[in-house]
């Protein structure tokens, strides 16, 4: 949900700060790459294109070095099936979003005791 959108788009920010370097796009992977709304709503939080390419980007990876130990890796392919999206939602209104975002998880802090 919105949720694990917000938390992503604050870690890219501490990376970044931290880092001194932005992003130029988000690859993504796992089992949230099957919903392209998380995707495209990434995409607004982040201002930035998430791609996701596989949802099992482990897999394959082990998959490719198993077939290259074996010499039967034929280079190419796993390109195959990339999906871009990019954000709509303009910089004022993305800053205005995240600002509310970050109000919340203020306030929610010590909430339950």
């Amino acid at each position: 949900g919105i949720n694990a959108e917000y938390g992503v788009a604050e870690i890219v920010e501490s990376m970044e700060a931290d880092s001194g370097t932005p992003l130029s796009c988000l690859r993504v992977d796992g089992g949230m790459t099957y919903n392209q709304s998380f995707h495209a709503m990434q995409a607004d939080i982040l201002g930035k294109t998430v791609e996701s390419r596989t949802a099992e980007a482990t897999a394959l990876g082990a998959g490719i070095m198993a077939a290259k130990t074996l010499g039967v890796w034929k280079a190419g392919g796993e390109e195959s099936g990339e999906r871009r999206f990019s954000g709509v939602v303009g910089e004022d209104k993305r800053k205005e979003r995240m600002g509310r975002w970050k109000e919340a998880v203020k306030r929610s802090r010590n909430w339950v005791q």
